[in-house]
Order: structure tokens, then C-alpha cells, then sequence
């Protein structure tokens, strides 16, 4: 009797600790793939929530220059969790998108700033494809977060949006980066509220964001924290700024029913 107790007892710390994993497993994201204007490949990661609707408010997300959408990964299942569909994109030159349709390698150490500047052409024809491929993916309700290249980015997406983001999230943004210059657009996209995070060390980012306040139609919220890393990196050094986001996110796109 003692033997076969021990046994369930077993059993059961197993179906616990295996169900906790189960649980807490990052969804498999799908994987786009979309072929811009000029042959360079860019592709994408779409993060679904478990809750299965006909439609879902979209989140997409832009990742700091040298990095890939990859680091997004554990924010965006935290996202997918919130209830959001979650849109990932490698930028150009960046993690898998590094080559054109000839199969030639192009990596962003080696762009010019006339190439950065494809960037926001670059988001707008990977949302189209991810609209046509995932038809449950609202550009109606959406937002973006982005990370200094990818804030720069977001702000210049917004401008040439058809259907503007309800918000947006900038985490080290700058005034210009490589040749990316924002306080016009941000004049532009008109009354979307933004959020802005930066390092209190990054004098750079403070003195950008200081002074595209002075540019935004509507709330320009600005939040600091003392850390000595900037860009995305600073989700994974300070766990109250993915939470921080989620927040801001919550009340400013509207989740379907």
C-alpha cells in the first residue's frame, strides 16, 4: 500500500510540474514571409492568443538596431497573453531578413541611410501581407511598441498608415536615427498618444524625448528608469516596464469580443 501511495504521489508532482510547464509554454509563433519592392526579404513572427476570437486588436512590434524579433520573444507571448494578436518583424538586415530574393546577404552594418529608410515601407507591405494571410488580425485596433531604430520606425509607420495605430510605445527613441527624422511626423500622425521610456542615463534619449513633446497633438507621457541599458534590453532589465507597456496598451486599444 505504501509502495503503490508513492507511486500516485510521484504521479501526481509529475502531472504538476508537466501541467505548470504546459501552462506557462511559449506559444509557436507563425512565421510570414514578404517579398518588398526592391526583392529584400522580410519576415515576421505572428503571436496568437489562446482565446480563440473572430478577430483580434494587433500589437506590432519593431526591435533595436543589431537585434532580431527574437528578443521580443517572451513580451510578445506576455502580450498574446494579455489578449492581443502579437506581429514580431525581423527589420531589414536584421535576424531573418537578411536576404533578397537572389538569395544575396544584407546585413544593416553595412546599409546606408538611404536603405534605412525603407524601414516604414518595408512594416507597411509586411502588415498588408499579414492582413491577407491572417484575416482575424485587426489594423482597425492596433498599436505599436518599438525600440530606438524601431520607435524611429513605428512614429514614421504611423504617418503613412492607412488606419492609424491607436498608440503608440517608443522605448529609446531618438530626434534622428540614421537619417530617420521623426518630430515632423510626429506632427503628422496628430492626436495618437504615445508613451515614451528611456534610460535615465541615456542623455541622447532624454534630450530626444523632451523634445518631441514639444511636437505630439496629443499625450506624450514620459517614463524614466535608472538603468545604464537602452533599447528593448531594458524589458529584461527592469520586469516592471513589459508590465508598464501592457498597461498602457490595455488603455488605449480596445480588445474584441
Amino acid at each position: 500500500m505504501i509502495a503503490i501511495l508513492k507511486k500516485l504521489l510521484a504521479l501526481a508532482i509529475f502531472i504538476m510540474i508537466f501541467g505548470s510547464l504546459q501552462v506557462h509554454a511559449a506559444k509557436k509563433p507563425v512565421e510570414v514571409e514578404c517579398e518588398v519592392k526592391d526583392g529584400s526579404l522580410i519576415v515576421a513572427d505572428v503571436y496568437y492568443p489562446n482565446e480563440k476570437k473572430q478577430k483580434y486588436a494587433t500589437i506590432v512590434l519593431l526591435h533595436s538596431l543589431g537585434y532580431s524579433s527574437q528578443r521580443w520573444s517572451d513580451f510578445a507571448n506576455s502580450i498574446a497573453d494579455a489578449g492581443y494578436l502579437v506581429v514580431a518583424i525581423d527589420l531589414r538586415g536584421h535576424g531573418r531578413s537578411v536576404y533578397n530574393s537572389k538569395l544575396v546577404r544584407q546585413s544593416w552594418a553595412n546599409f546606408k541611410r538611404s536603405v534605412f529608410k525603407k524601414y516604414p515601407d518595408d512594416i507597411l507591405e509586411v502588415l498588408r501581407v499579414v492582413k491577407e494571410e491572417h484575416p482575424r488580425a485587426s489594423f482597425e485596433d492596433w498599436g505599436i511598441v518599438g525600440a530606438d531604430i524601431g520607435a524611429n520606425t513605428a512614429v514614421l509607420v504611423a504617418e503613412k498608415a492607412k488606419f492609424k495605430p491607436k498608440t503608440l510605445v517608443l522605448i529609446s527613441p531618438h530626434e534622428s536615427h540614421k537619417g530617420l527624422f521623426i518630430p515632423i511626423a510626429i506632427v503628422n500622425i496628430g492626436k495618437i498618444p504615445i508613451l515614451t521610456i528611456s534610460s535615465e542615463n541615456d542623455k541622447t534619449c532624454l534630450k530626444s524625448q523632451n523634445n518631441l513633446k514639444k511636437y505630439a497633438q496629443s499625450d506624450f507621457v514620459i517614463t524614466n528608469f535608472k538603468t545604464n541599458i537602452t533599447g528593448m534590453l531594458m524589458l529584461g532589465a527592469n520586469p516592471t516596464i513589459p508590465a508598464l507597456i501592457i498597461n498602457w496598451l490595455e488603455g488605449h486599444v480596445a480588445q474584441y469580443k
